[in-house]
């Protein structure tokens, strides 16, 4: 039988890769609380500056991390 996620779950945010997820363990190590918002402050930076990839890069960092905040993220 496959398993199905609940109605109210939210989407999994894409990982590009192992270093995006360590920088946000980081961002969260450094900045606690305000992780999220001191990523979305460098993804707004980056997308001024004319640079997408760290726009992107930072934008799918925000996410994981959001998810990563959720309590439900880590039950089974």
């Amino acid at each position: 039988m496959i398993a199905t996620p609940p109605e109210d779950a939210a989407p999994l945010p894409y990982v590009a890769d192992r270093a995006l997820a360590e920088e946000a363990i980081a961002m969260i190590a450094a900045h606690g609380d305000d992780a999220c918002s001191h990523v979305a402050a460098l993804a707004e930076a980056s997308r001024d500056a004319g640079n997408v990839v760290k726009f992107c890069r930072f934008r799918q960092m925000e996410r994981l991390i959001l998810t990563l905040e959720r309590p439900a993220t880590l039950r089974h």
